[in-house]
């Protein structure tokens, strides 16, 4: 849903009313979740913790998601430090060693 994947923004009850929380979600255990998973620092742990959670969102069904995007990525393999995000590329964490650079 974001650059990050902490929900908290979106979907903590305390964000409904001063938030980014615009359709007004309330749900206890899915803020505890939320909450616990800040404080969570094992990445297993964490993400068992946001499949509940998104469980959660997928029940209650607060928006509906109608689709998600595919994209193809393909980038050259002199270009080193590519990530592929959930919003896309981030070209200002490339580089391109010495040795492979063609215009310099």
């Amino acid at each position: 849903m974001g650059w990050e994947s902490d929900p908290y923004q979106i979907w903590h009850s305390s964000q409904a009313k001063k938030g980014s929380n615009f359709v007004g979600f309330v749900n206890k255990e899915a803020d505890e979740i939320i909450e616990k998973a800040r404080r969570e620092f094992d990445s297993k742990k964490r993400n068992e913790m946001y499949h509940r959670f998104h469980r959660i969102i997928h029940e209650e069904q607060p928006y509906t998601f109608l689709f998600t995007m595919n994209a193809l990525v393909a980038v050259d393999k002199r270009f080193q430090n590519v990530n592929v995000y959930p919003m896309g590329l981030e070209p200002r964490e490339w580089w391109v060693p010495v040795a492979l650079q063609r215009y310099k």
